[in-house]
């Protein structure tokens, strides 16, 4: 029987994820090609630019775990932090493979031009 549960605790720019996957032997479940235990540890980042952000306007970063590892926790940033806050972050299981969703926000009544965008997901096989 599988079991699961993610922690998530929100820190200055930084959200992190405890999860915990069990299960027995006679689940014969492999996710991943890596040993027992968590193995191929790595950081995926996408950065972005965008010219402009209007008013109140959302905009979003995906970052994808290569196939079949798990998402273990991610980051986000940007040059803008004082005035495009961060309003939601989401963790997706797309098939063999996580996705880690950041969802950015001009948090002013006004236009802010060049904003960079980052988002890292902190991905490895979880076994």
């Amino acid at each position: 029987m599988l079991r699961s549960f993610i922690l998530t605790l929100v820190g200055t720019g930084v959200i992190y994820f405890l999860s915990s996957n069990i299960w027995t032997i006679e689940d014969k479940i492999a996710y991943g090609q890596g040993n027992p235990g968590i193995s191929g540890y790595e950081h995926v980042t996408v950065e972005v630019t965008v010219p402009t952000i209007g008013p109140l306007e959302f905009k979003s970063i995906f970052v994808d775990c290569p196939r079949k590892k798990r998402l273990l926790g991610g980051v986000f940033d940007s040059n803008q932090l004082r005035d495009v806050g961060v309003r939601a972050t989401r963790v997706i299981t797309m098939g063999d493979y996580d996705r880690y969703i950041v969802v950015f926000r001009n948090m002013k009544n006004k236009y802010i031009n060049e904003v960079k965008l980052k988002a890292t997901a902190i991905c490895a096989y979880a076994q």
